[in-house]
């Protein structure tokens, strides 16, 4: 899924930032959990590269589940920090992840470059 810039909520501090999201396909990510985690698609890739290179931040959001491609993400997710990232021979990422803090959606505001 393209939508992966979207504005979040704090949940517990009410400050409202944007995000790129990391779509969690098989993974829900919780806050002060740590996953290793294995990106493939070139635009994500892309997506980890930027992040790693401002403030280390995404936004894990579970997609819904269903045939129809346009069911986007559930309304609450987790602030993940990457710890770690290496990238392999074929171009794919494997990562750390920690989660940090609950987020809620409150709109998407880019679907692009990701």
């Amino acid at each position: 899924m393209s939508e992966n810039t979207q504005k979040k909520e704090n949940t517990k501090h009410s400050t409202i930032r944007e995000l790129p999201v990391l779509p969690g396909k098989e993974l829900v990510l919780f806050p002060h959990m740590v996953v290793s985690w294995v990106v493939e698609q070139p635009n994500l890739v892309k997506l980890v590269d930027d992040a790693l290179a401002t403030d280390r931040t995404v936004a894990v959001m579970s997609e819904k589940k269903g045939d129809d491609k346009s069911l986007g993400f559930h309304n609450v997710g987790t602030v993940g920090l990457i710890l770690r990232m290496a990238k392999n021979e074929e171009g794919h990422a494997r990562l750390i992840v920690q989660g940090v803090t609950r987020v809620r959606l409150l709109e998407i505001t880019e679907e692009e470059p990701y």
